[in-house]
């Protein structure tokens, strides 16, 4: 399931002798990774099949901590990695890094007429950030998912079918690119975040705090919890939705303040908060990535 390589890494004030990403070499994830620990010291990195499969040899302490997408611009919160962070409260996000992401077109050097391609394979997060693309130049196109670009661009490869993978993932597997920019947003990033066991990072003064809460699904519920907000004085940074399967009473939120949790008005803005909804839970305190890098 996990190869691992030997890179240099030391993430910001702790040491972290292993940490895991999403695999096979070549992926954003690994790209992402690479350049977060470019100016560190010694760690091994572990690429894993998934990104679920990241998080878990987190969970169970195989790794110090795993670097996974979590929003990207266009697509939106990746459900794979919001899910199992809402589902393990031993998680925490340790720090984020944004990276820009350009999408390109890969296919057989001998496929000359791209409407002759039948099949495209990628992750669903790229097919999400490249719609209108393929919506225009590959309408007939099956679409074949796969766990990480990189692995769409080895089975391209192997299979006379595109993909749609970074410049970066087809140089390093001598891929023929046909198109670059296929993006729908030219202006596209990912977020990722280093998740890791129970602890925050140290306040640095220009920080966030990622927490996830639930109110009850009826009318003025959400405007009271975010009135705890307002009162103190706290800028919200992002706000999203989403429920539970089967239960439509209780309405779920993901938010994303300025601030570090130990900051006396972030404290005093979740103890009021706790007080105004039916649960909350702290995913993370961590810096603030301002630039893509």
């Amino acid at each position: 399931m996990r190869s691992t390589n030997t890179r240099k890494a030391r993430l910001m004030t702790v040491e972290f002798s292993r940490i895991a990403c999403l695999g096979p070499q070549g992926t954003f994830t690994e790209e992402a990774t690479l350049r977060y620990l470019q100016d560190s010291d010694g760690s091994e990195l572990v690429l894993c099949r998934s990104i679920a499969d990241s998080i878990e040899s987190v969970i169970q302490r195989d790794v110090d901590a795993a670097v996974v997408p979590y929003q990207n611009t266009i697509g939106g919160l990746v459900a794979e990695t919001h899910d199992v962070l809402f589902q393990n409260t031993g998680l925490r996000i340790y720090d984020e890094l944004i990276l820009p992401i350009e999408h390109c077109l890969i296919a057989p050097k001998s496929v000359k007429d791209i409407s002759r391609i039948h099949i495209v394979a990628s992750h669903p997060q790229a097919f999400a950030q490249c719609r209108e693309y393929l919506k225009r130049r590959l309408p007939n196109a099956q679409r074949q998912p796969t766990l990480s670009t990189a692995q769409a661009v080895i089975i391209a490869k192997d299979k006379m079918i595109a993909a749609i993978a970074s410049r970066r993932v087809a140089e390093m597997y001598d891929a023929h690119i046909v198109e670059c920019g296929i993006e729908d947003n030219h202006n596209n990033s990912t977020r990722f975040v280093v998740v890791r066991l129970s602890a925050d990072h140290e306040p640095t003064g220009n920080d966030k705090t990622t927490l996830i809460f639930s109110t009850a699904n009826t009318p003025g519920a959400l405007i009271q919890a975010l009135q705890c907000f307002v009162g103190q004085g706290i800028n919200l940074l992002r706000i999203e939705s989403f429920s539970l399967e089967g239960d439509s009473s209780v309405a779920f939120f993901t938010i994303d303040c300025e601030g570090h949790r130990t900051d006396l008005q972030v404290s005093e803005t979740l103890g009021l908060l706790q007080q105004q909804s039916l649960s909350l839970r702290i995913v993370g305190s961590y810096p603030r990535s301002p630039h893509p890098a």
